[in-house]
């Protein structure tokens, strides 16, 4: 089985809203390789530990990172947290990054930000699935995103329609009903 953590940035409102965009980013790991995988991130953040005197549960916000102090550290230093983190993210073959992102301007006001992107990438997760283009050697397994607190509610019922009734534009014109069968979703909090 596919393991994709999510996580999200900014907000879905349209109106009022600080941000300009709403961003999906998932990190997929086969549960095989999921040990080996937290392995590494743990070495990382021993090794930040060591050389920037980071707490090694301290999370990671890139945007905090960027605008203002943390823990700190001057600028220099917290651009190199991340550039380090982002290397050993690159270094590790097993893993995939799915990144979904929606441009809130100019939307209509009745545009739903959390269904369009959270649709997209459950939709995008089950195509991998379903074509079996995650590294390694599972081309018949299945998928499970696992997400922090985020609307989990909500997210549930669009999963569990998803599975029934999913539309999906045909080339050919209108839409074809082709319900996800690969992917299942869990909040992790």
């Amino acid at each position: 089985m596919y393991l994709m953590y999510v996580d999200e940035s900014g907000d879905t409102g349209l109106v009022g809203s600080p941000t300009r965009y709403f961003a999906l980013s998932g990190i997929v790991v086969h549960e095989r390789r999921w040990r080996p995988f937290i392995d590494r991130l743990i070495a990382l953040r021993k090794t930040l530990k060591s050389v920037y005197g980071l707490p090694i549960r301290t999370e990671l916000h890139a945007s905090e990172y960027i605008r203002s102090p943390v823990h700190g550290l001057a600028k220099h230093h917290r651009l190199s947290i991340l550039r380090n983190a982002i290397d050993e993210l690159a270094k590790i073959p097993e893993i995939s990054i799915t990144n979904v992102i929606v441009d809130k301007a100019g939307k209509p006001a009745d545009y739903d930000v959390f269904q369009s992107a959270w649709g997209v990438l459950f939709q995008r997760f089950e195509n991998t699935l379903f074509f079996g283009n995650y590294p390694g050697k599972y081309r018949d397994d299945f998928g499970l995103v696992l997400t922090d607190a985020t609307a989990g509610e909500k997210l549930s019922r669009m999963v569990r329609r998803m599975a029934v009734y999913n539309p999906i534009p045909s080339s050919y014109g209108g839409t074809r009903n082709i319900p996800i069968t690969k992917s299942w979703f869990r909040n992790s909090r």
